[in-house]
Order: C-alpha cells, then structure tokens, then sequence
C-alpha cells in the first residue's frame, strides 16, 4: 500500500504524510512536500524531523526566513542534531547574517569537530565579516578534514591575499590549480599575489593562464599590462592595456598606463591620445595631466604644455615636478621671469630635479642679462666660505647674507650664517636660521 493510500484511509495517520513528503523532497516537489510536512506538524507538533525537513524543502525554494525558523523549531526540540545547527548556519550564511551563522556553526562543530563542511562555512562567514584570521583557522581545519576540496584552499588563498600574507596565498592557489587547472579565478588571484611580491615574470604566467580560460575577464589584461610595465616590456604591455580597453572604453586607469607604455616608448603622440582619454574619464586624476604636459614637452608643444602643467598645480599646489618641467617649458618659450619663479618653487618643495632646476634658474638669469648677479653672488658666496673658514665670522655673515639678497646658494648661505652664530655665541640668532635651512 502507498502512502497516499494510507492517507486516504486514515488522515490522522502522520507517519505517511512525513513519508511521502520525504518522497516529494526527493523528486524536487517542495511544495508538495511542505505541505505534507504541514500536515506531519499539525497531528505532531514536537515531530523534530517535521520540522527539519520542512526547513530543508523552504531552504530549496529560497525561503530563507522560513527555513531558518523550521530549523530554530527543530532545535529546541532535538538539541543534539548536529544537522540542524548545520542548515541554520547555512540559511543565516545564505542571509548575509554571518554572525548569526557563526554561532551556528559554532554549535555544529562543538557536536561533532569533524565535521569539515561546519569548518569551511564557518570560514566564509567569517571571510565576509572582514575577520581573515579566524577564516583562515577554520579553513585549515576543514582542509586537514577533507584535503580533497580545492574550493577551501581557494578561499585560504583569498584570505591570506587580504591579510597580504603572499607568500602563503601563492602556496594555497598552487594547491587549488593542482586540483583543477580549469579555474581562471585561482590563477588571476595567484598572479596578483605575485604582482605585489614584484614578481612579475611568475605573475604574467598566471595571468596568461587566467586569460587563456576566461578571455572576457578584462581585470586579467590590465594586471597583465601593469606586470609588463614593471619589467619595462612596454609593448606587450600595449597590446594587454588595448586589449582592456576593448572590453571596458570607460577603464580610465588602463588608458593612463597604456599612456605610460608609449611614453617610455617615445611614442608621444599616442601617449597623448591615452592620457587624454584618461583624464576625460577621471579629471581628478592629477598624474594624467603631468604626463600630458611632459608629453607635450617632449614633442615641443609648449603652450598645450603649460596647460596641463597649470591643471596639475592646479589639483596639487606643492606638486614640485610639475613647477619644475613648466619652468622648463617657460625657458624654452623664453619667458624667463616666469620660468625662475616656477624653478624656485620646485627647488623650495624639494624637487627630485633641485640641482637642475638650480642649473636651469641660472641659465634663466643668464638669459635675463643677470649675468653680472650670478657672479656677483658666486664672487660673495665664495668670500663667505673664505672668512668663515679662516674663523671671521662676522665678515662670513656679511658676505652670505650678500648671497641670498642675490638668490643663490640660499640654502647653503643660511647653513654657513648659523654655523657662524654658534661659533660667536649666539644661540638665539643660530636658531633662526637653522630654522632657514631645515
């Protein structure tokens, strides 16, 4: 006799419907087999099994609310079913509620602590609280249990790549890869945990393996780009930077990098063509427009040049290079008030080009008919060191103080005038310049 027939005699007869609602759920029929189970709870309402199954049926129909409450219900009347405090972790999971889902899988695994799928949901819900540490305890834990399941090393991976943890990152994706090498995510994931130990070479050959299984990702054809731009192999760092753009025209930072490439190339022209596009996308962005201006430089387009030099201050006010490369750019167009103003800037914020900015002023000086300034300062410069060196120090002071009205070696003139303050005893007056120079 069937369990519908059984039912059909007596109604009241409870184990049939739990029974052919467990036949429902088998077949995919979930309504159907709520309903049963409905049925099941309505003659037995401490039938735990009713209520776990129901919840199971809910939890497939993504029910979530409804499931874990069929499962809450269980619990309190089966406290030691390790299955149940299992599915409730698993619909909080499913939830989002991850602090929820780790108490539950707490519990589960305080029942049975070898139960490795209790570990590894324990580990990504704690994965997504941001709490890598306890992710990666429990994630170890489920893989000493199973060390079949790659998707555990994957996410061990994941974990010590957000704690930047590289090293032991590489070591979990490679024991991923080795279970399955058909996972583009794993290699990409391996590639960037190379890219931030700067090995590039190991880095593009995982990322190639990422790209060869899954073309459409455009994440993999920039990293590709950035690698190859580390390692100055600026023209298949072209092509994976196109290649980028192909798939997203609105990735402003590939185009930025793209315009990188074609600098170091001296293919200035298409360096423009990408900075531009870049600074269209991200205006903010004030390195795009210092390499325009630097680009422009390069092919002699100085008033362009100077506009995006002035953009760039503009974003940066103490941005030293570019008061540097504009002063440049205003030596060149011969506008050399303007051109000393800008190198004493970049000298004053402590350009990586001060000693050229302090050569190009002096050219700009020169070129101003300031000759007899420069030697004058050189001359009273040079009369200082004498004096302080022969322990005049007095006439030292007189002859630096002489230099700065001039402009130059101002800082080595303020250096030799608290020098020479000390040595006369004058601590207050030492101070104050010291202060000058520092």
């Amino acid at each position: 006799m069937s369990q519908t027939e059984v039912i059909n005699r007596d109604h009241n007869y409870f184990r049939a419907y739990y029974n052919r609602g467990l036949a429902y759920y088998e077949l995919g029929k979930h309504e159907k087999a709520i309903s049963d189970f409905d049925n099941v709870i309505k003659y037995s309402r401490n039938f735990a099994e009713a209520y776990y199954n129901r919840g199971l049926a809910y939890y497939k129909l993504g029910k979530h609310k409804q499931a874990i409450s069929d499962f809450d219900n269980a619990a309190k009347r089966n406290r030691d079913d390790v299955r149940i405090f299992y599915r409730l972790g698993v619909s909080c999971l499913d939830r989002k509620e991850y602090d929820n889902a780790i108490l539950y899988f707490d519990k589960a695994i305080e029942y049975n602590q070898n139960f490795a799928e209790a570990y590894y949901k324990c580990g990504l819900a704690y994965y997504e609280l941001g709490n890598h540490e306890q992710a990666i305890s429990n994630l170890i834990s489920a893989a000493k249990l199973n060390p079949d399941y790659i998707e555990i090393f994957y996410k061990l991976g994941m974990s010590c790549l957000e704690l930047k943890k590289y090293q032991p990152a590489i070591l979990y994706f490679d024991k991923a890869i080795e279970y399955n090498q058909n996972i583009a995510e794993t290699y990409y994931k391996c590639g960037l945990a190379y890219y931030e130990l700067e090995k590039h070479e190991q880095a593009i050959s995982n990322l190639i393996s990422a790209a060869k299984l899954n073309p459409d990702y455009i994440g993999t054809f920039y990293k590709l780009g950035v690698s190859c731009l580390e390692l100055k192999k600026y023209n298949p760092a072209v092509l994976y930077f196109d290649k980028a753009i192909e798939y997203n025209q609105n990735f402003a930072e590939a185009y930025y990098k793209c315009g990188l490439a074609y600098y170091e190339l001296g293919k200035h022209e298409q360096a423009i063509s990408d900075f531009n596009n870049a600074a269209k996308l991200n205006p903010d962005y004030i390195g795009t427009f210092y390499k325009l201006g630097v680009s422009c430089l390069e092919l002699k387009k100085y008033n362009p040049a100077v506009l995006y030099f002035d953009k760039a201050i503009e974003h940066n006010q103490n941005f030293a290079e570019a008061y540097y490369k504009r002063g440049l750019v205003y030596l060149d167009l011969k506008q050399y008030d303007k051109a000393i103003e800008d190198f004493n800037q970049a000298i004053k914020l402590g350009s990586s080009h001060a000693a050229e900015a302090y050569y190009n002023r002096g050219v700009a000086y020169l070129h101003r008919e300031r000759y007899d300034k420069a030697i004058h300062a050189e001359t009273y410069y040079n009369c200082g060191v004498e004096h302080f060196n022969k322990e005049q120090y007095n006439e030292a002071i007189g002859c630096f103080r002489q230099t700065i009205e001039y402009g130059f070696h101002c800082k080595e003139a303020n250096f030799y005038i608290a020098r020479a303050y000390q040595f006369l005893g004058r601590p207050d007056l030492a101070k104050k310049y010291w202060e000058k120079v520092v």
